[in-house]
């Protein structure tokens, strides 16, 4: 990977502000609320869930591991920047967003840059493999 793609991957992820305290987190986002609590961090895996209000906005990021996004309670619409990049999914598909609802999962590989809005109050699971580093407890950004 060009290392100017590497810096303006490095950019996105300082813009969502990650505050991580024992297992609570809370994320600076465009607009709106999210917060989760970290309940696994492994070497190899981390497991958080989420609540996100309506109207909450991500700007674009991206992280250095695989994720993936599991809707429980309402429903993400998110954008990715690849063609490839899912290719286990279960969701709809609207211009150009993938519409994930409440039982459907989406997996992001490592490095691919994306963004994603709520319309609604949601609650989500994410997986990171290997495990989320932002989102360790006790990790400040």
């Amino acid at each position: 990977m060009q290392n100017g793609r590497l810096q303006e991957i490095g950019r996105m992820v300082e813009q969502l502000q990650v505050v991580c305290s024992g297992s609570h987190i809370d994320v600076n986002v465009g607009s709106g609320r999210n917060e989760g609590t970290t309940l696994w961090s492994e070497e190899g895996l981390s497991v958080h869930i989420w609540s996100a209000d309506a109207g909450t906005v991500f700007p674009k990021h991206s992280h250095k591991e695989s994720e993936w996004i599991i809707i429980s309670k309402g429903e993400m619409r998110i954008h990715v920047d690849s063609d490839e990049f899912s290719k286990a999914k279960r969701y709809q598909t609207v211009d150009g967003y993938a519409i994930v609802r409440e039982g459907d999962y989406i997996f992001i590989p490592a490095n691919v840059i994306h963004q994603a809005n709520f319309n609604m109050e949601t609650e989500y699971v994410t997986v990171h493999v290997p495990r989320s580093l932002d989102y360790a407890p006790g990790t400040k950004k």
